[in-house]
């Protein structure tokens, strides 16, 4: 087996946990693979954290963002890649696996995704298939908060600011954005 260092500015956090093995899929990306692992070990995905740290576990941190000017605040329902039930195929050929959603049924939502045999989840395929309804149900529900500046806040950060949904909420995605009117950044929250 051929041995695999990546670039030495990526950096990982550490103290990361170990796992006996993981089954990388032929042609998968190294970003794959940290996914894999990252599920397998943490039952979540793997994210980047600063310009270059690869982080699987949830940030400690808490920033306050409340003495900011706020621009834009509101809560946004995007259904469109959401699945309600999965199936994958078993070692016979038949779509012997399957897991659901719950979170559809509000929305009045049947969408069924089948899969063929995936070796990567073949040791836990519950986890496997839970972590592809949780991947197409990632920010279907969120709540984004726009504000002057920018404080400092990263991926998975909680979000300090009394009076708004987002107040106790993690970080999911961030824009910041620089123009003639300054600095601003837009928070999506989970």
């Amino acid at each position: 087996m051929k041995s695999y260092s990546p670039s030495s500015e990526i950096t990982y956090e550490s103290g990361t946990d170990t796992v006996n093995y993981v089954n990388i899929k032929e042609k998968s990306t190294l970003w794959e693979a940290i996914g894999v692992y990252a599920v397998k070990a943490y039952g979540r995905r793997a994210y980047i954290r600063g310009d270059r740290q690869v982080n699987v576990s949830l940030s400690i941190l808490s920033v306050n963002i409340g003495t900011q000017r706020i621009i834009e605040y509101g809560k946004q329902l995007d259904t469109r890649s959401m699945l309600s039930k999965i199936y994958m195929k078993n070692v016979d050929g038949e779509y012997g696996y399957s897991y659901s959603s719950g979170k559809t049924i509000p929305h009045g939502i049947t969408r069924e995704k089948y899969y063929g045999l995936d070796k990567q989840w073949l040791n836990n395929v519950v986890v496997g298939l839970k972590d592809r309804i949780e991947f197409a149900e990632r920010e279907y529900l969120v709540e984004h908060i726009t504000y002057e500046g920018y404080c400092g806040e990263d991926i998975t950060d909680k979000i300090i600011c009394n009076g708004y949904g987002v107040n106790g909420k993690r970080v999911s995605r961030m824009e910041i954005t620089v123009n003639s009117k300054g600095m601003q950044t837009k928070l999506l929250c989970e």
